[in-house]
């Protein structure tokens, strides 16, 4: 999923969807600056690019009028095809899914076979992107309904890299379930439960699967915990692994200025450099 360079690294760094740049050319600077470039969302220039955007495109009945919400971007992040084989994709989950459709079955049914629908053209697009379910609200929806969303998913398309990222605290025995393919969290919504976070993490990195860890907090912009990340961080080395581990924003950085932005990125690239060096 990731080059012969970058799987060299134990860690390496990614980025959660959404920016607050204005243009397409400084979210792509700052989407290459990445490890794992992100198809980036801006909805202060799009409002279709936010999770409720793309909820409402979910609507669509066309699949190429779908498509057209993510082409543009697609053509310019893959233009010299040096970011095609490491290009991490967003799309909303099936809980927001559920939770905007709770009183109408139809609506909620051709959206989520929709939402399959895109993921798949997506991966057709793309076949060694990583295709990654915004979940943000998985916690309050019923289990049994994410997994027969992510079991027709798998079925559907047995080949797709597809992963999770929860910004709330999802329960661990659910996620074991739906076994995604990578799991991207924020690690301060785990603060009391490290113990458990690791033994979970050890047992999913045994299966080859990658893991996005929010290291930098992205709700309260003045509470990074170097302390926190650099201790678990460690933890984690302790189980020797081939696959890198990622560092990102514990959610999206629209709600943060462009500089503020770049000051997340040297953060992450320092604790990178720091853990690689140790």
């Amino acid at each position: 999923m990731v080059n012969g360079e970058l799987v060299n690294q134990k860690f390496i760094t990614s980025a959660i969807g959404s920016l607050p740049h204005k243009n397409y050319d400084c979210a792509l600077s700052f989407s290459r600056k990445l490890d794992i470039p992100v198809l980036f969302e801006l909805p202060q220039l799009n409002p279709k690019h936010s999770l409720i955007g793309q909820l409402e495109n979910l609507r669509i009945s066309d699949h190429q009028k779908r498509l057209e919400l993510y082409q543009d971007r697609i053509n310019l992040m893959t233009i010299d095809k040096k970011s095609e084989d490491r290009l991490c994709i967003h799309l909303p989950g099936p809980d927001l899914l559920l939770m905007q459709y709770n009183d109408d079955p139809h609506a909620y049914q051709n959206s989520r076979s929709n939402l399959l629908q895109t993921a798949g053209e997506l991966w057709a697009m793309i076949p060694n992107c990583l295709l990654c379910f915004d979940c943000p609200s998985i916690e309050f929806v019923n289990e049994d309904d994410l997994l027969e969303f992510f079991d027709g998913l798998r079925k559907k398309f047995p080949n797709i890299n597809w992963g999770l990222h929860c910004c709330g605290r999802p329960a661990l025995s659910t996620i074991k379930k739906i076994a995604p393919s990578f799991f991207s969290f924020d690690l301060y919504q785990f603060r009391e439960e490290l113990e458990q976070l690791d033994s979970f993490l050890k047992e999913f990195r045994k299966q080859s699967h990658f893991v996005f860890i929010g290291v930098y907090p992205t709700d309260k912009k003045n509470s990074y915990d170097e302390k926190l990340v650099i201790s678990f961080l460690n933890r984690m080395l302790m189980t020797p692994h081939e696959i890198p581990i990622v560092l990102t924003p514990s959610c999206g950085l629209s709600g943060f200025t462009e500089e503020e932005c770049d000051e997340v990125l040297s953060i992450l690239e320092k604790v990178k450099r720091q853990m690689n060096r140790d």
